[in-house]
């Protein structure tokens, strides 16, 4: 929690609050306000959410934090004037305001004897920070904290951190870019003494240019904790480039030395001792990756759980298979993640996607592939698209769809067995037609082409 007081401290406030301590639970969404008593009104280019905070009043919100700025002066002088029992909080940057207040929460909180946490990675964020809490749940699941949803950029980071109670011991904040310079700005924010990378990948490489601009900007995570005393930063020394980072101060280097990759798991060591983990959740080589670097993590914190932690990971159950999720549709079970897709985690699903065939005695040459654009990869999209092809070729897979405007790119390192189309809607009149012939799918794509509306034709 977050209070009045800690908004005194903040350089972008301006004035508009009493001097009174008093609590505050925060919404920026008034669609899904309810009962909060603080509304912050955000705004974009396409938006500002000033036009509803009439109505967010009326539904009981005492205090409203918005920026001042030249256009918007004379509708805040008249909500005053129409809101007199409202107090309302004027800053001179709303978005610079609410990392502030964020950080000046997250000291406290860490003061207090808080752990902060933070991750960041091309991908595999989400399913890192869902191994962290389940490994971390000895401690009481409403004692740890992590990121909900995406919740992962210059907004959703402090709001993370405003959900932060005082009875929780452990936050796990998620951090995610578009832009050079962000993860700088959310370590900063969220100032965790602890973090890990999952990877580094062609994501977001339109922005970022290149694998090397990837490593900078991801690495502003070590940095900002390499500058705590103290700091703990866990190094995948399987990554091509993380492992340049072995040798720096603070760090625990996770490489063949301390893990080996077992057909039903892995085998680690913790604290000079070797453990066996036995788990057939863990599809595929990254996924057993990612609990070693959970675990070691975890066991770093609690050294005197590590057996607690190793027993815990033995149980654990990916949720949804990494935000993807198994739908059953009568005699055909379909993978569908069409959330966001690069090519680091396309490949990791279509691994994990096999290992889950392999389980089930399916043979990898009798499932349909589909795999949609994967968006903001500039100027590497033709290549990066025609190696995953490939890659997914050399899998063994024989049946393969490619929707969007990169399909040709996938048809060029698949080969001509490979369908094209370049609409989603052009891929569903194929799907209907040719729907009993496929029994299990695997679907996969950048969000902005909606691949789960294939699914609208299942009778």
């Amino acid at each position: 929690m977050i209070n009045t007081n800690d908004i005194l401290l903040c350089k972008s406030y301006l004035n508009g609050i009493n001097t009174n301590s008093v609590e505050l639970t925060i919404s920026t969404d008034s669609r899904k306000f309810d009962k909060e008593n603080t509304f912050i009104s955000l705004y974009g280019d396409n938006f500002d959410s000033i036009k509803f905070i009439p109505d967010v009043i009326k539904r009981g919100c005492e205090y409203i934090i918005l920026e001042r700025r030249e256009q918007n002066l004379k509708e805040i002088s008249n909500l005053k004037s129409n809101f007199e029992n409202t107090s309302f909080i004027e800053v001179n940057n709303v978005f610079q305001f609410i990392l502030e207040l964020a950080n000046i929460r997250s000291n406290r909180f860490q003061e207090n004897g808080g752990i902060v946490i933070g991750l960041t990675g091309s991908n595999g964020k989400t399913t890192n920070k869902e191994i962290l809490k389940y490994l971390l749940s000895f401690l009481g699941e409403e004692l740890v904290y992590a990121t909900k949803g995406n919740l992962n950029n210059q907004i959703g980071v402090p709001l993370t951190i405003f959900e932060l109670k005082n009875t929780h011991k452990v936050a796990i904040v998620e951090m995610g870019t578009n832009f050079p310079g962000e993860i700088k700005v959310l370590s900063e924010c969220a100032n965790p003494l602890y973090g890990f990378i999952t990877n580094i990948g062609h994501a977001h490489i339109e922005f970022l240019k290149s694998l090397d601009g990837v490593f900078i900007e991801k690495t502003a995570l070590y940095e900002t904790i390499a500058k705590r005393a103290g700091g703990l930063f866990v190094i995948n020394g399987f990554d091509p480039l993380l492992k340049s980072l072995k040798g720096k101060s603070n760090t625990l280097f996770l490489d063949p030395n301390n893990i080996s990759i077992l057909e039903n798991g892995l085998s680690i060591t913790l604290l000079n001792k070797t453990y066996k983990i036995e788990n057939l959740n863990l599809l595929g080589d990254h996924q057993k990756i990612n609990m070693a670097m959970c675990l070691f993590m975890a066991a770093s914190i609690f050294p005197n759980n590590v057996d607690q932690l190793v027993e815990t990971a033995k149980n654990y159950t990916p949720p949804a298979m990494n935000r993807g999720e198994i739908i059953i549709d009568g005699d055909k079970r379909i993978y569908l993640d069409a959330y966001n897709a690069n090519p680091s985690s396309m490949k990791a699903s279509i691994t994990s996607y096999i290992s889950f065939l392999k389980r089930e005695n399916v043979t990898v040459s009798t499932a349909f592939f589909i795999l949609g654009d994967m968006n903001e990869l500039g100027e590497s999209a033709p290549t990066l698209h025609e190696e995953t092809a490939k890659f997914l070729l050399e899998q063994g897979v024989k049946n393969a769809l490619f929707v969007g405007r990169y399909a040709k790119h996938y048809q060029k390192g698949f080969g001509e067995n490979g369908l094209t189309f370049p609409t989603v809607e052009n891929l569903k009149e194929y799907f209907a037609d040719k729907k009993e012939t496929f029994k299990e799918v695997f679907i996969k794509g950048s969000r902005s082409l909606q691949l789960e509306s294939i699914l609208d034709i299942r009778d």
